[in-house]
């Protein structure tokens, strides 16, 4: 995807948006928490498009969900 170890920050603003704006394809309560599964496509460093699958926990009802993992769940698409 183009997301390098020395530029967190890219990574960090793409999966923020990909919360915000993507689709939230599942809710599922449990003992830990809330755990909403988030998808959306975002464009990588290098321009490659990619489908993410992203999810996200929420500890109480009052707390904002944290970052659990992503991962992608197509081949990238085309360029831009």
């Amino acid at each position: 995807m183009g997301y390098r170890p020395e530029t967190p920050h890219l990574l960090r603003r793409d999966l923020l948006a990909l919360a915000r704006d993507g689709e939230v394809a599942e809710v599922v309560p449990s003992p830990f928490g809330t755990r909403y599964v988030v998808e959306g496509t975002i464009v990588g460093p290098v321009g490659v498009r990619f489908t993410l699958r992203s999810v996200w926990i929420a500890l109480g009802p009052d707390l904002r969900p944290r970052f659990v993992t992503a991962y992608p769940i197509e081949r990238p698409l085309e360029a831009l």
